[in-house]
């Protein structure tokens, strides 16, 4: 979900978020307080997948 969604929705980020090469990841507030870390693999999956068959 971007992050405009998010914000639209209550969300109030810490970080925004930022690219680690492996996955994406941020944090962020809902609107009842709660701390939520989220994350998306970048392809990582994959990249192992292909190492591993070599």
């Amino acid at each position: 979900m971007p992050s405009e969604q998010w914000r639209s929705r209550g969300g109030e980020f810490l970080t925004e978020p930022k690219d680690h090469g492996v996955e994406i990841r941020c944090y962020l507030r809902d609107p009842d307080g709660y701390l939520i870390e989220l994350g998306q693999g970048t392809g990582i999956l994959a990249e192992m997948g292909r190492a591993a068959s070599a």
